[in-house]
């Protein structure tokens, strides 16, 4: 940079939304998909099942944090659990936190193994944002690791040179008791681009299913920045970060968690002059959260190297490596001794490496996909997750896949580690608890009916072995093992229609099947109940309507069946959301809506009120509510 380019220079406003815009067809089918790593992919040609929540569907749908956006996801199981909780998963296995499920935000890994899963509640991003939300339903372990086995949510927030100008939002209701959000983005000189963010949320409770009074109300502050700097035509090197800090309430009264973090990433980008690329990503990752029972932090330092690069006129060549250092703490507090781990500080380095050849065997018309990933944990060894896939295009929007994968979801802290006491009955970690695995064999078929149509479904079968079991020792005391093994097989649907060029629908259906058989000489009397925590049948259907004058109609459907097991204790419901939006101008957006608007009582999930992850504890059920809703978005 020059002195002068330094000086920031007038910006243009915030992107404004065009209340002119029609849906088109196009656009979704050709969107460009990151989470396989491949340049240039589209959703249409993806060799996996895959879907994309749009900033546009976030909007249309009312949505304020990324687990109810998810809800649109045909496959994917959707619950809340209470106020401030989520259990999500893809094709079965639904806990709080979810083991088989990974996501991702901008490259960063959310999975923590302290839990096993994702905690939501630390990651209530300013939902203006999020560019797109990318899904893959089934394993993608071969370019993204462990954990990857059920499905990969990929978050992706928009670019600083997306968001210049200014722009703030207010929402409240009857649930969102407050939320506010602000972004500033600017550019210095010709090359340099910038945002900072912050944004409050204040949300009330629900009710228990007791009828008695809760104190799951909760709330979050968090801020951020992102800045990208084009170094030259070939190379970007970008810079971002995000602090949180927040007091989330839990049923049991009086007892609230307190949980704060901070991260940083940064990334280099190269284009390579023959048609390649390359990237270096680094970021460090801090946690900690609080309540009566433990004391837990966590640091985790991460670096990832992929190249890509194109062999002769057939094969194109992606490999990786990579490094993961962690360090946790879980302590209990002086007076307490209701859980503890051993050890209670732990290191922890993973090293991983990855090689994948996409080989054209029909220019235009069949590719053939081979690839595995390398993982070498200390306390499970080396993982090997291969996957074979094949793209066969019928037609320039009409395709058949296949693929076959393996994967693996490594122990949590407390599968190896944990000694908890719940109500009677004591439960331990055990140090040589081992991966669990995944041979999954997948078909899928998109295609474009007419120029208004697309419909994508998908098969699968998954065959596990390695499950997770509580071994009864001695009388109160049960142990974590791996004695059982299943499969589970199903299908899903979605299609879009756009009736009109002011008119979307969109449908999905889901359903999946699962059985659970306990290996000898298994005594555990609990764990195929696994098999009853998601939903046979699920289906959804949304409408986006543009009316005259500037006004927007959309409503959402869900169709959620009943959890059959005793445990999970909930009931098949229909969730029906509306929104009526006005854009008076480019600059103000005004919206009223509601969610749950038939029944503003009903549990979708159970609730372990004593601890997270891993544990079967005693449990309340808490209902949602009718919630309503008020927003005002002003760009400029």
């Amino acid at each position: 940079f020059s002195l002068i380019s330094l000086i920031p220079r007038p910006v243009s406003a915030e992107e404004a939304y065009d209340p002119l815009d029609t849906f088109s067809l196009a656009d979704l089918m050709n969107m460009e998909i990151t989470i396989t790593r491949e340049k240039e992919q589209t959703q249409v040609h993806t060799t996996a099942a895959v879907f994309v929540v749009t900033q546009e569907d976030i909007r249309r749908a009312g949505i304020s944090s990324i687990p109810e956006a998810l809800r649109m996801v045909p496959g994917l199981h959707v619950a809340r659990v209470n106020s401030n909780t989520w259990a999500i998963t893809s094709r079965g296995f639904n806990s709080y936190p979810s083991g088989k499920l990974l996501v991702l935000m901008d490259g960063r890994n959310l999975y923590t193994p302290l839990y096993a899963g994702v905690i939501w509640d630390e990651h209530n991003l300013l939902m203006e944002d999020v560019d797109r939300i990318e899904i893959i339903r089934g394993p993608g372990a071969t370019l993204w690791g462990a954990n990857a086995v059920n499905g990969i949510i990929n978050i992706i927030t928009k670019s600083a040179k997306q968001t210049h100008g200014n722009l703030v939002s207010l929402r409240a209701g009857n649930y969102e008791r407050a939320l506010a959000g602000a972004r500033h983005g600017g550019q210095l000189g010709d090359d340099f681009h910038y945002r900072v963010y912050a944004k409050f949320s204040e949300y009330g409770a629900y009710d228990n299913y007791y009828d008695e009074e809760t104190t799951g109300a909760w709330r979050t502050g968090r801020a951020g920045f992102r800045t990208e700097w084009d170094i030259s035509q070939k190379d970007t090197l970008t810079f971002q970060g995000d602090v949180q800090d927040g007091t989330i309430g839990q049923i049991n009264k009086d007892v609230k968690e307190e949980t704060s973090g901070m991260n940083l990433l940064t990334r280099w980008e190269r284009e390579l002059d023959n048609g390649g690329n390359m990237s270096l990503q680094f970021y460090y990752d801090k946690l900690e959260r609080e309540d009566d029972a433990l004391l837990k932090s966590q640091d985790t330092f991460d670096l990832d190297f992929v190249h890509r690069f194109q062999l002769g006129q057939s094969h194109n060549i992606l490999y990786g490596f990579g490094f993961r250092y962690k360090d946790d703490k879980l302590k209990p507090p002086e007076d307490s001794a209701t859980v503890y781990y051993t050890p209670d500080e732990e290191q922890q380095e993973l090293y991983t490496a990855f090689v994948q050849d996409t080989i054209s065997l029909i220019p235009d018309r069949l590719r053939f996909t081979l690839g595995t990933k390398f993982e070498y944990f200390e306390y499970t060894g080396t993982e090997i997750q291969p996957s074979a896939r094949l793209l066969w295009m019928l037609g320039e929007d009409h395709v058949l896949w296949g693929a076959v994968s393996r994967a693996v979801k490594t122990p949590s802290r407390a599968e190896r580690g944990i000694h908890i006491k719940a109500g009677t009955t004591t439960y331990h970690g055990n140090p040589d608890f081992e991966s669990e695995t995944l041979i999954a064999y997948e078909l899928g078929h998109r295609i474009r009916l007419g120029k208004n149509f697309f419909l994508d479904s998908t098969m699968f079968y998954n065959d596990y072995d390695k499950l997770k079991t509580r071994e009864p020792l001695a009388p109160k005391n049960k142990m974590y093992d791996n004695l059982m093994h299943g499969e589970s097989y199903g299908f899903e649907m979605a299609g879009t229609w756009n009736v009109t060029e002011n008119w979307r629908l969109t449908a999905a259906y889901s359903y999946m099947d699962m059985l659970l058989f306990l290996d000898d000489p298994s005594e555990d009397a609990d764990s195929l109940a696994d098999e009853d925590e998601s939903p046979h049948n699920q289906f959804s259907l949304r409408s986006m309507l543009n009316l005259r004058h500037n006004i927007e109609l959309d409503a959402s459907v869900y169709y959620v069946d009943r959890l059959r097991g005793d445990r999970t204790n909930a009931d098949k419901y229909v969730r029906c959301d509306l929104r009526l939006g006005w854009c008076p101008n480019e600059h103000i957006e005004l919206v009223i809506g509601a969610h749950n608007l038939f029944d503003g009582h009903h549990p979708e999930y159970e609730d372990v009120y004593m601890s997270r992850g891993s544990l079967r504890l005693p449990k309340r059920n808490t209902e949602t509510i009718r919630d309503f809703y008020a927003q005002l978005v002003w760009r400029f």
